[in-house]
This record gives structure tokens, sequence and C-alpha cells, in this order.
């Protein structure tokens, strides 16, 4: 994939499961991965493979529900790399419990990462990106991409918590497209475009995330369409606040309202899904 080779991309939750696949694809496509992950032994280990392998990683340790430290991250890539040109804002957890057993805590502890860990990360590489030059003639200056779910379009009654992150989610990709395309309107220049996915998406991964996922089944390319500036091509035909750009199929927009459910490890009742 030409348009990914010397790229700079930072993943966040990429340590293992649906980040760590989303991260080798990248790498393996041309592109210098950033891996971000809460856990410091997990992103060395990610980033030491892609290396392995003959890639270009760094590792990161980073927790999203803290702003400073997904700013941190941005500027980490930009250091190792010299600029940021993908983020993929992966990271996400879930607590399965019914909904009148809800409480405070679980729910903060959820929207911390999902919903203001989401809006502060796109908030941190944007103000990067919209700083730095395009890479070619009629690139944007950068792409923003959000795993949401289809959990944010309906309600979960055993992690309720958990759909309406996702439905915030979307809600945050909708205003920063919208937010960024009038940028570019009134710059006349190639701003920061900005992408909600489902997370099968990207890869179609059904085993638990502290396992090995397959590669991605739906080329990663997919979902980095070219200009104009402002893209969503998630959900179904319509229903986003930024109609999909031309080149941006229906099949795609499709396939990202789709997902199968992943899981993680189970450490206190809490599971990680994206």
């Amino acid at each position: 994939m030409q348009d990914l080779e010397g790229r700079s991309v930072l993943v966040t939750g990429a340590g293992r499961g649906i980040g760590l696949a989303i991260a080798r694809r990248l790498a393996r496509d041309g592109a210098h991965v950033v891996i971000g992950d809460i856990d410091a032994d997990s992103a060395e280990a990610a980033a030491g493979e892609i290396r392995s392998a003959g890639g270009s990683a760094a590792a990161f340790r980073c927790d999203v529900s803290d702003p400073s430290q997904s700013a941190a991250a941005v500027d980490f890539a930009c250091v190792q790399f010299g600029r940021l040109d993908v983020q993929v804002n992966n990271a996400g957890v879930v607590r399965v419990q019914p909904f009148l057993q809800v409480r405070p805590a679980d729910w903060d502890f959820v929207h911390d990462v999902n919903a203001r860990g989401l809006f502060f990360a796109v908030q941190a590489a944007a103000r990067r990106m919209l700083e730095q030059a395009p890479p070619g003639p009629g690139r944007p200056r950068g792409k923003i991409i959000n795993v949401a779910s289809i959990a944010g379009r309906s309600g979960r009654p055993m992690f309720a918590a958990y759909a309406a992150s996702k439905a915030a989610a979307i809600s945050v990709t909708q205003s920063a497209a919208l937010a960024f395309e009038r940028a570019a309107s009134l710059e006349k220049a190639p701003a920061t475009r900005v992408a909600r996915l489902s997370s099968t998406a990207a890869v179609t991964c059904t085993r638990p995330m502290n396992e090995p996922c397959p590669p991605p089944t739906i080329p990663i390319r997919s979902f980095l369409p070219s200009p104009p500036l402002v893209a969503i091509v998630a959900g179904s035909p319509g229903s986003c606040a930024v109609r999909p750009q031309a080149g941006a199929s229906r099949h795609h927009a499709r396939a990202a309202g789709r997902e199968r459910s992943t899981r993680s490890r189970p450490a206190d009742g809490t599971r990680g899904r994206h």
C-alpha cells in the first residue's frame, strides 16, 4: 500500500488484540507505528515483534484516560518519526453488569477511556496535525480514525455504560469532522480528516483480546480515503453527520456497521471491548 509507506501512525490500545492486529498491518504496509498501550510490557513486546518482522515501531506507555498522556503520545510520535500522519484511537474498556448494578465508579471507568479519553486524544492529534504541512499536494494534514461500536447505536442492558460511551464516540467523531471541515474551508487548505469505524471494519477477530488475532481481512487503506477534506466512512449510508465522499463505497459503510464482540482477559470483572 503505497499511501502508507513512510507514514507515521499512532495506535492506542495496540499492545494486544484488535489494536495489535491494526499495528501489524500498518507496519507491514510500510508505516512507522507507535504502539500506545497502558501496559508498558505489552507495548514493548508488540513493538519488538513488529521490528523483528522487519517493520518500524516504537512503544509508548499511555493511559488515554489522562489527556496529558494522550498529548505526550502525540509528541512522542512526532519526535520518533518527524510528524503524525494518522492516529487510530482504538483503546477501549467495558464492564459487563446488569443495568441496576452499575455504580458511578463503573460509569466513570468506562467513560474516562471510551468517551472523555477519546475526545482529548482526538483533540491532541488534531492540534498537531493542523500545525503541520500536508505530506503532498491535495493531501490532508492528518487522518484520525476512531474505533466505535454497533453498541453505540442502540442500548445494551448488560453493558449500558459501554454502549453510552460508544454513542459518545460516534458523536465526538461527527463533531470533530464538522469542526475540521470548517477550519479547512476558512483556510482553503487540506485539513485533518476524521473517520469512525466499527471494530470489524478494520479486523475480524472474535478471540479474547489477550490472544493473537489474525491480520485484518479488509485493507486498512480502505478506511484512509483520498481527498476531499473530511469524510466519515462508517455506519449505514446517510447516517453520518458528514456525507461520505465520492469513492467511499457503500460496501465499506455497511461493513463498518457490522461487529462481532471481542473481549480481553477478565480482571476484577473488567473486560476490554472495542
